[in-house]
């Protein structure tokens, strides 16, 4: 055979290999299936038994010959639990077999959960890895650097349409309970009464303001709140008057109705606090 048709023969049998293989054990089922999709979603044909029928091909029947015969590259997701699973370990020794054969980088491994070289085998601990444990989106950008590196076959929008078909017909709700929290409170009732406390020595004010919802003026020693402070605070205060804010509109030069208005705001900022949610530094307003 002349080496035209050698390199026929190689071209005709390389058209075929337009596959991406994905190896791994059955607790990286997850990843797996994530990156299936999201390879195909970028236009590449992938074998992943997590996604059948995705792209309208089913998974092979016959490993080795779609290994051999219809992958362009293996992805390998390497992790404590693939490394001792029999199947993986075939399919990462078949895969360096034919990149030893064809002199080319067949396999490509990602670290999935922080594997280091010394957790390896012999065969596969020199290979240069894509780390995914760190962060998956960083990992999964190296990946597809690579992958447009070694001219893998693509068809971008088939593969969005595939995508979405094959969420659409697999998609299934989970039913379970959850908290939802939202920014639109209940308020079933104001106190009418305000009181005045008289700080009994110096308190650092600011750091009650998640527990304790009051209002004071600066240097004041004078503290307004619709309740006393709570035993556990531990709070020195002395009370001195109290004042319904809605008959009586002004007291000691404030505006009742405006310490009430205060107080209630920040009554319910100590709930949303309680409740787990954080303050903005910029504005003080929970989110």
């Amino acid at each position: 055979m002349n080496k035209w048709a050698e390199l026929a023969g190689y071209m005709s049998n390389n058209t075929t290999r337009d596959h991406l293989f994905i190896s791994y054990a059955t607790e990286d089922g997850d990843f797996a299936e994530w990156l299936s999709l999201r390879l195909t979603a970028e236009g590449y044909k992938v074998w992943c038994d997590r996604t059948h029928l995705l792209g309208g091909e089913s998974y092979p029947n016959d490993i080795d010959h779609a290994i051999k015969d219809r992958t362009f590259r293996l992805l390998a997701l390497l992790s404590r639990a693939s490394l001792r699973k029999a199947n993986p370990r075939k399919e990462r020794t078949l895969a360096l077999n034919i990149a030893r054969e064809r002199q080319t980088d067949f396999l490509i491994p990602l670290n999935v959960d922080g594997l280091s070289s010394t957790d390896l085998d012999w065969m596969t601990s020199d290979l240069t890895f894509i780390p995914f444990h760190i962060s998956w989106a960083e990992g999964f950008g190296k990946l597809l650097r690579k992958l447009k590196s070694v001219g893998g076959p693509q068809n971008i929008e088939a593969g969005q349409v595939s995508v979405c078909d094959w969420m659409a017909a697999n998609a299934k709700p989970m039913i379970r309970e959850e908290k939802l929290r939202v920014n639109c409170l209940s308020v079933t009732e104001v106190p009418r009464v305000l009181n005045k406390f008289e700080l009994q020595e110096r308190v650092i004010l600011p750091k009650l303001a998640g527990y304790w919802p009051f209002f004071n003026l600066p240097n004041s020693m004078v503290v307004w709140a619709f309740n006393p402070p709570g035993v556990d605070l531990n709070v020195p205060v002395r009370p001195a008057s109290t004042v319904s804010w809605q008959e009586v509109p002004e007291f000691d030069g404030l505006r009742t109705e405006d310490l009430a208005l205060a107080i209630l705001r920040k009554a319910i900022t100590v709930k949303c606090l309680q409740g787990g949610m954080k303050l903005v530094p910029k504005s003080s307003l929970p989110v």
